[in-house]
């Protein structure tokens, strides 16, 4: 998953030459729902949503990591460079969200710490 992120990292700062499929995009609106958590560097897709077991949803790295972009703090997606992004996405936001689910999860929580 980190891997996808950085991709996209790199793809949506131009920092590869591959670009975003047309079907998907950074979010342009505006909304008023209290819900509602896209900002300027989130990404929508025009297509409708795939389940994980669909072969299409899990060979698509954008598709395949649309929600997981969404889901890091926008102050990470800001970063300035790559090397700050993995940076904080590893020891930050992915290091929070494992110590969550180790915290969330009984059966789990011995095999966490």
């Amino acid at each position: 998953l980190s891997k996808d992120l950085v991709f996209l990292y790199k793809v949506i700062n131009d920092i590869i030459t591959t670009k975003l499929p047309n079907y998907i995009s950074l979010f342009e609106g505006s909304s008023r729902l209290r819900s509602c958590t896209l900002d300027s560097l989130s990404l929508v897709s025009a297509r409708p949503p795939r389940t994980d077991n669909d072969v299409s949803f899990r060979c698509n790295v954008f598709l395949r990591s649309l929600r997981a972009w969404n889901d890091i703090p926008l102050d990470i997606r800001e970063s300035e460079s790559l090397a700050l992004f993995k940076h904080r996405l590893i020891f930050g936001h992915l290091w929070d969200v494992a110590s969550q689910n180790c915290q969330n999860s009984d059966s789990d929580l011995v095999q966490c710490t």
